[in-house]
């Protein structure tokens, strides 16, 4: 039986690398495969990694970028720019199209200069691999998304269903009203778990942040992706 196989491409953040423009080079982010799968209740998640230089400098009319670290004094450093949302986005969309991966997740900095909405989910084959890696959890915390919509609470249930029958108590921080009355009902009606609400998660031992830009997830990846030999794909 064919193993199912998604992928995942995350635009990380180089912190104080600066893309230098140069006039004979063709740009492309570099993307790696990395060595360590994610596993999901469905199959595996494969990483990959297209590491964002946090500035660029040089004439606009230049074609090509080329990584190298900025001076220690980064401060002092006049060519240092702040990257232009549209020739970032050109970027990352010829990098997708070059990959096909089956999503992508964007670094909160990467998010931003794009200017994104950390308020959005993350993709679902992300949040499955985090929690695999966390199963045997007797309790749980959730962080909703602060304008999260009811249609959230689907979302949570496919992804929570593998584990439900291991979890005895759930605690929800954020999120709108009627995303809790859901919550509530379903999981203390179907499985007999508690819900409780509360102003501030992270009592329990393991956290599911909903936010994309939060940095749990953050981390995680960087964990992934760091760990390991990871092979550049042309």
């Amino acid at each position: 039986m064919k193993e199912n196989v998604k992928s995942l491409l995350y635009f990380g953040l180089q912190d104080k690398i600066c893309a230098k423009r140069r006039r004979w080079d063709i740009y492309s982010l570099p993307i790696y495969r990395c060595a360590r799968r994610g596993i999901t209740p469905n199959g595996r998640l494969q990483y990959y990694y297209a590491p964002v230089p946090e500035f660029y400098v040089g004439p606009d009319g230049y074609k090509g970028l080329a990584s190298y670290s900025l001076p220690e004094n980064q401060n002092r450093y006049r060519g240092r720019h702040e990257w232009r949302a549209e020739k970032l986005r050109e970027y990352l969309q010829e990098a997708i199209e070059r990959l096909k991966p089956d999503d992508y997740y964007l670094h909160p900095t990467v998010r931003r200069i794009l200017g994104g909405d950390n308020d959005e989910l993350p993709p679902l084959p992300l949040l499955e691999a985090m929690l695999y890696e966390k199963k045997g959890f007797p309790s749980l915390d959730i962080i909703l998304p602060k304008d999260s919509r009811t249609g959230v609470t689907d979302t949570l249930i496919s992804l929570l269903t593998p584990y439900l029958s291991r979890i005895n108590t759930i605690t929800v921080a954020g999120g709108e009203e009627g995303v809790y009355q859901e919550l509530e009902e379903y999981f203390n009606e179907e499985y007999g778990i508690v819900v409780n609400r509360t102003k501030r998660a992270g009592k329990t031992n393991f956290v599911l942040n909903l936010w994309s830009g939060a940095e749990e997830t953050r981390k995680f990846l960087d964990t992934m992706v760091k760990n390991g030999y990871n092979t550049k794909v042309n």
